[in-house]
């Protein structure tokens, strides 16, 4: 018995300091054909590629926590040309020592970076672009305290964070998209942020990951948080095959997006408004 006791201890031990490595790939493609279909409708094809990179950290008083998730994706509407329907680069890195009294209790830093592969477009006769690599991306920074009630469950406060959103493409800077200056490359704010993040495995084979991110800035209209929320449900399948669905919701107050506010289909003014994006995905998933 002693000896079985050490074993499982020695066991438990490795799994818990260390580095902790893993990864999942998605390939995903929708389908749909008409011919002669007398409700109407356009054929449509489209197809996207995801990965999500998970280095973990672990030793003693030391957590360092460090995420990459990509995605892209193509979708073709009957006779229309080839456009985006995802794109997303994100990169997290989070560092946290144990406060001695506390368990549960972290002190530690934060940097998160966010942009996309290529261009974006207003609308799909893709003639007027509004987006891309590295215009805009955002770089936020941050030191402050990091709480884990739980293995799924963790809250992030940082009095101290710097977000700085870039816009290196001279069309866009030159008319101050993305709440830059005009003909600046970039802007940055200091200011508190919280984030907050839920993952755990809801039931066999489902997943849930959601994460909240709020930033407001100190010197311009601290009123106005900037929100950032990802939620993702993740469901196997089988070894290869799974189903997901994701939902991202944005609010910049920065962030002017077009308006038609008379309904003739053409954006005649600009505003702050709540971005949504939603995914349902079946496709092909490598996990490893």
């Amino acid at each position: 018995k002693k000896v079985n006791s050490s074993v499982i201890r020695k066991v438990d031990t490795v799994k818990a300091d260390g580095w902790e490595k893993r990864g999942v790939a998605n390939l995903n493609f929708g389908q749909v054909g008409l011919q002669n279909w007398a409700g109407g409708g356009q054929s449509s094809v489209s197809g996207t590629a995801l990965v999500s990179l998970i280095g973990n950290y672990k030793k003693g008083k030391t957590a360092w926590d460090n995420s990459l998730d990509l995605a892209y994706g193509l979708v073709k509407l009957g006779d229309a040309d080839i456009q985006k329907s995802d794109d997303k680069i994100e990169l997290n890195s989070k560092y946290g020592r144990k406060i001695s009294s506390f368990d549960n209790l972290f002190y530690g830093g934060l940097v998160n970076f966010r942009s996309q592969f290529d261009d974006g477009y207003e609308t799909a006769a893709q003639t007027k672009i509004i987006s891309k690599f590295m215009s805009p991306a955002y770089l936020t920074a941050a030191i402050g305290i990091d709480y884990k009630p739980t293995s799924s469950l963790s809250f992030f406060l940082a009095p101290l964070s710097s977000r700085t959103t870039f816009v290196l493409d001279n069309n866009l800077n030159s008319i101050g998209a993305y709440g830059v200056d005009t003909n600046s490359t970039y802007r940055a704010e200091f200011g508190g942020l919280l984030m907050a993040k839920y993952s755990k495995k809801i039931m066999e084979n489902v997943s849930l990951t959601t994460q909240a991110t709020f930033f407001s800035n100190y010197v311009d209209e601290p009123q106005n948080i900037d929100v950032l929320w990802d939620l993702i449900l993740d469901m196997k399948i089988n070894k290869y095959i799974s189903a997901s669905i994701s939902l991202t919701t944005i609010y910049d107050h920065d962030v002017m997006i077009g308006l038609d506010t008379d309904d003739d289909g053409v954006n005649d003014s600009e505003g702050q408004r709540l971005q949504l994006k939603d995914v349902i995905a079946v496709g092909f998933k490598y996990a490893f």
